[in-house]
């Protein structure tokens, strides 16, 4: 029984804190792992394209990963500043995520904006 009550206190309190804890729970984590599987996309692109200097196939291979690996970081870029946006226009900061929030605890510290 103390199992359901405990869960029952995470719950957020509105929707800015649901907005906020979607958005570090879930959203930011993957723009993350996103922005760095388009690194390693482009790193290894760039070692394609500088260990076959001497042959086009091989430097056009690398080349396209390259490119693709730039297209996926501005693209994680752009959503990660597209969220900041939003959390912005909607009075959101950040704040601090406590998952073992109890009774009278806040699962995430609310900062409204003013």
């Amino acid at each position: 029984m103390y199992l359901f009550t405990k869960v029952a206190y995470a719950a957020p309190h509105n929707i800015n804190e649901l907005v906020r804890a979607i958005n570090k729970i879930i959203i930011n984590p993957l723009i993350y792992f996103m922005f760095v599987l388009a690194l390693v996309i482009f790193l290894w692109g760039m070692v394609e394209y500088l260990l076959g200097a001497n042959d086009p196939a091989k430097r056009k291979v690398g080349g396209q990963h390259i490119l693709w690996g730039i297209i996926g970081m501005t693209i994680m870029i752009g959503v990660f500043t597209i969220m900041q946006v939003i959390m912005s226009t909607l009075g959101v900061t950040p704040g601090v995520f406590n998952p073992q929030a109890g009774p009278g605890q806040d699962i995430v510290n609310l900062q409204l904006q003013q």
